[in-house]
Parts: C-alpha cells; sequence; structure tokens
C-alpha cells in the first residue's frame, strides 16, 4: 500500500471510530453528518473527501461487521470435526460475538437503516455480496456435510433446515441483544443460549452423536486471542 493511500485509510479508520462511539449512545437515526464531523473535528468538506454520504458510512460499517463475524464463523467451523459440535461451535461464536463486539453485532443490522440509492457504485456493494456468500456458504456446508455423515439429522429437506436454522439463531441472538440492555428482560439470556445449544443438538443428533462438553471459558479465551477487541485493529484489517 502506497504512503497516500495509507493515509487516506488511516483518516477512514479515525471517521469510523468517531461514528462507533456515537452509535453507542445515539440511535442510527440522530447520527448525522454533522454530529460525525463535530466529533472528528472535521469539516463536512473534509468528510466528504473519504465517504460520499451518511449511507456510505453505514455501509462501511456494516462490511467491517460482516467480515468480523464471517472470519469468527469460519474459525470456530474448524474447532472440532464432528458437524453437529461443529454448529455448537458457531452458536457459542455468535454468542461471543454479541458479548464481546456488541456495537459490531448492530451494525451487522445497518442495511436497514441505508438508503441504497445513495450508495450506488460504492465498492462495498460488491464486496458486501461476497462475503455474505461467504458466510452463508460456511454455515451451508456445516449442514450438508453433517447430514451427508450422518453427524446431524435431516428433520426436513437439507435447504429449508438451513434456513430455519438461520432464521431460529437470528430470532434467538436478537432476542439477546434486546434483553441484554433491557432493565425488565423477559429471561435470563444465559440460560436462554443454552437452551438454544441444547434444543439444537437434541432435536439434530443422530446415532452417530458423540459425548462432547463445549469448554466455553477457554473457546472465548482462545477466539479473543484470535479476533482482538481493539476497535481500531479491527477497523485497520477490514476497511476498504
Amino acid at each position: 500500500m502506497s504512503r497516500k493511500a495509507q493515509e487516506i485509510k488511516t483518516k477512514k479508520v479515525f471517521i469510523l471510530k468517531c461514528v462507533l462511539e456515537l452509535l453507542e449512545s445515539n440511535p442510527t437515526e440522530d447520527v448525522t453528518i454533522k454530529h460525525i464531523a463535530e466529533k472528528a473535528e472535521y469539516s463536512r468538506g473534509n468528510l466528504y473527501l473519504y465517504f460520499r454520504n451518511k449511507d456510505e458510512i453505514l455501509l462501511s460499517l456494516c462490511y467491517v461487521s460482516l467480515c468480523l463475524w464471517t472470519d469468527i464463523l469460519t474459525w470456530a467451523s474448524t474447532k472440532h470435526d464432528h458437524h453437529l459440535i461443529k454448529l455448537a461451535f458457531v452458536g457459542e461464536s455468535r454468542k461471543a460475538f454479541l458479548d464481546y463486539y456488541p456495537i459490531y453485532y448492530r451494525c451487522n443490522y445497518l442495511s436497514d437503516k441505508i438508503d441504497f440509492s445513495n450508495v450506488q457504485g460504492s465498492l462495498y456493494l460488491d464486496q458486501i455480496a461476497a462475503v455474505g456468500n461467504q458466510s452463508k456458504n460456511a454455515f451451508q456446508k456445516i449442514v450438508e456435510e453433517g447430514i451427508n455423515r450422518n453427524e446431524i439429522k435431516p428433520v426436513v429437506q437439507p435447504n429449508i433446515l438451513i434456513c430455519l436454522l438461520e432464521s431460529f439463531s437470528e430470532g434467538i441472538f436478537n432476542k439477546i441483544s434486546r434483553d441484554t440492555n433491557s432493565n425488565n428482560p423477559f429471561c435470563d439470556t444465559e440460560e436462554l443460549h443454552r437452551e438454544y445449544i441444547s434444543f439444537i443438538g437434541n432435536s439434530l443428533k443422530t446415532e452417530n452423536d458423540i459425548d462432547y462438553k463445549l469448554d466455553k471459558e477457554s473457546f472465548h479465551d482462545e477466539m479473543l486471542r484470535h479476533f482482538p477487541k481493539n476497535i481500531d485493529l479491527i477497523l485497520n484489517k477490514y476497511i476498504l
């Protein structure tokens, strides 16, 4: 990377770090270009040298969070050979993603806040599609290989099972995310997560099931060694 390109990347990282700090205490709708410029101590004109508008800023954060989650998912899927246990590792890694990177978990859903007519031609659009496919394919591979090896019970057609698991997972973790930040949660989030993992395991186990207990503490420690929580490191790794 040229010196000029590195300077541009450094300034993008700084701007996005400012945006993340604003998003931690403000709804997405309330974070404006004016607020971002003031937080970064940039003029609006200087801000537009790096991002064309707020929508592209949100799009870039969506991309970073998706890259981080996809790398975590891919890493977690290598932690055991048995495919039902792989699903347990993926479920545990998603909970860890929510616990350790809550702002990035929230950024995964920024696409709902983006006016895509304002980001046509952005380099992030194709990249998000590519990373999203990588994430989907990694999960699909676990399920399909697990069924083929009789390690995951095909309770329905594989493509339907994949959709059900993805939808179930997204609903559970969105519920956990909301209740974690609630003063009056409907149920204990740790218990909900344990029962979610247990439910998936009991529903999909076959006669090839093996006795295995996931060591959550060791898993989390290892994950944090692979994926540091430092915001600057994460932005620097993935930002285009």
